[in-house]
């Protein structure tokens, strides 16, 4: 057994586990610094280094922590990553746009400076319609900078009918096939004893099951698959790790589970009452009458 004042499981396992990995944040950190970078950039040169410093080291610490500090994250879909790379789309714009007004600034180029007589007149910019269709060596940037507006502008709006007339790379969209077996081959076996295991322990203490009986029997007679779903296999509350945390749930297939709950008396025998108490109230659709009462 374990040494420790901890009352309960996950609390002793919080002293040594990691922060969880908020995927989110990191995807916050990496448009920050491309954005500041491609909107100040071209003014602030320095800025190219430091970002590049900044994602090297953003990769080696978040490599490191994902292997050896974080919990192992949840799987999840494309969509994020294709959520930040539609919003990094916007920064050569940026740069593009912003960068052409720095360049052709009057007054760090040229010298040009337009004093105030009186404190409420408003600072003449130089940037104005003539300026712009000026010459001068910030012109080529202006010019891509329209460009790539123009045809950002024509993807956005022309871009169901791009795909409909079929002028674009991919005509069809990609169906993903998991090749998966059957369901019930494909469930691990790790997961199709736990998920017994539950129903055990409902069946033999409260006196109500989870799920049928021929699923229960065809579960306890599966054979090793050759290709398995991952992550979480049931729609069930608990079969989620971080619910199952929250409720500080101790799964009924742990050996002496009791010995890992500590309730708030005195009796023994009733240590498993208190986990159990989630599975009851998550299933009392299912649970008779006197154990509900």
């Amino acid at each position: 057994m374990y040494n420790t004042k901890q009352t309960q499981i996950y609390a002793y396992i919080d002293l040594y586990v990691g922060p969880e990995h908020q995927i989110h944040f990191k995807y916050s950190h990496i448009l920050n610094v491309t954005f500041v970078t491609m909107m100040y950039g071209l003014g602030m040169p320095i800025l190219f280094p430091i970002a590049a410093l900044s994602y090297l080291v953003f990769w080696a610490v978040e490599r490191y922590q994902v292997a050896y500090t974080y919990p192992m994250p949840p799987a999840l879909d494309d969509r994020l990553t294709e959520n930040a790379l539609d919003m990094l789309q916007f920064s050569p714009i940026l740069l593009l746009a912003n960068g052409y007004w720095m360049l052709s600034n009057k007054q760090i180029f040229d010298s040009e400076i337009s004093p105030l007589n009186y404190m409420t007149d408003i600072m003449e910019t130089g940037h104005t319609l003539p300026t712009v269709l000026t010459l001068d060596h910030a012109t080529p940037l202006f010019a891509i900078a329209l460009v790539v507006m123009c045809l950002h502008l024509f993807r956005v709006t022309f871009d169901k009918l791009m795909h409909r007339w079929g002028y674009v790379i991919s005509k069809n969209e990609i169906k993903v096939d998991e090749n998966l077996p059957p369901f019930f081959q494909a469930v691990p076996l790790t997961k199709a004893d736990w998920i017994l295991a539950e129903n055990d322990n409902l069946k033999e203490v409260y006196g109500f099951n989870l799920m049928q009986r021929e699923i229960s029997e065809q579960l306890d007679h599966q054979k090793e698959g050759k290709k398995y779903i991952r992550g979480v296999c049931w729609y069930h509350v608990i079969a989620n790790p971080s619910y199952a945390r929250d409720f500080c749930y101790i799964d009924a297939i742990w050996p002496n589970r009791a010995d890992f709950i500590v309730d708030g008396d005195d009796d023994e025998e009733n240590d498993c009452e208190q986990s159990d108490m989630s599975q009851l109230v998550i299933n009392i659709g299912l649970a008779p009458r006197q154990v509900i009462r």
